[in-house]
């Protein structure tokens, strides 16, 4: 006699919750003013960092595309100063 065939998972309903047009605008709002106070704090605090192009192939001196030759021990001695060491 042939083992019965697995049966599937019962699929639980779920609950929809459905908002008028206001409503979701308005918590959409506050959670973007919330991002943005986050980041504001967060460049305020110094821990933001922008992405620069790099122009050339990579080496101990590298070409942005704002112009500038930049050069890459330089660059990791800021970062070390920024960076606290753990303990």
């Amino acid at each position: 006699m042939a083992p019965d065939p697995p049966s599937r998972p019962r699929l639980l309903p779920h609950a929809v919750v459905v908002l008028d047009a206001g409503k979701a605008h308005a918590m959409r709002e506050t959670y973007l003013t919330h991002v943005r106070r986050t980041l504001e704090e967060i460049r305020a605090d110094g821990f933001y960092k922008t992405e620069r192009l790099i122009r050339s192939p990579q080496s101990s001196a590298i070409d942005l595309a704002a112009g500038r030759r930049e050069s890459t021990r330089s660059m990791t001695m800021a970062a070390r100063k920024r960076t606290p060491l753990s303990t």
